[in-house]
């Protein structure tokens, strides 16, 4: 029986082809393999490593991109092969303070995803912080596509808030898109 896994290369080729979403300078003949760079000081670990991408079009009367980051994930395999666990950290790059969000995926032992929870943390504007509830596939309206919960669950924590100018309200509100797409993304990169 071969163990449950996440192919780390194959996620930026998922990325790359999401709609709006862009990893600059991305070669799809190196199989996803140079889209993961080290970021920051530290160069030890598989954990210093981020895939950067922009979101395109989302900021009304800006041709700028929204710019983030997506940490190397951390996997756990449930029990005796029963399913996988991948979590990842996604900043919103807004230059010299960045906003986070946390999400957690969890699959089946088949590769599925059966559920998504995630939080964010924003730079200056705690009082805005959020965690949803784990999203869970066939409960409470969510049917077969967590993905999509988890964005409308987000979207619904974030549809009256405020963030401020039109790019952090974009920035921040695109979260829920970014972490729908992520979570599909490791949908289509998880190897059961």
């Amino acid at each position: 029986m071969s163990t449950i896994t996440l192919d780390y290369n194959y996620f930026p080729l998922m990325l790359e082809s999401g709609k709006d979403l862009n990893i600059p300078d991305f070669k799809t003949s190196d199989n996803g393999k140079d889209a993961w760079e080290y970021y920051g000081n530290f160069k030890s670990s598989n954990y210093d490593k981020v895939v950067s991408f922009q979101y395109q079009n989302q900021v009304p009367g800006d041709d700028d991109p929204l710019n983030y980051r997506v940490w190397y994930m951390e996997t756990s395999v449930v029990g005796d092969n029963l399913g996988l666990i991948v979590s990842c950290k996604i900043d919103y790059d807004r230059g010299n303070r960045d906003d986070h969000l946390t999400l957690i995926c969890g699959f089946d032992a088949t590769g599925k995803l059966v559920l998504a929870q995630a939080a964010a943390q924003f730079h200056g504007a705690d009082d805005k912080n959020f965690k949803i509830s784990p999203v869970i596939a066939n409960t409470d309206g969510v049917g077969n596509d967590v993905s999509e919960g988890l964005y409308n669950a987000m979207r619904d924590v974030q549809k009256k808030v405020d963030y401020g100018d039109d790019r952090d309200n974009a920035g921040r509100k695109g979260f829920a898109y970014v972490a729908m797409m992520i979570s599909q993304c490791f949908i289509k990169s998880v190897r059961a």
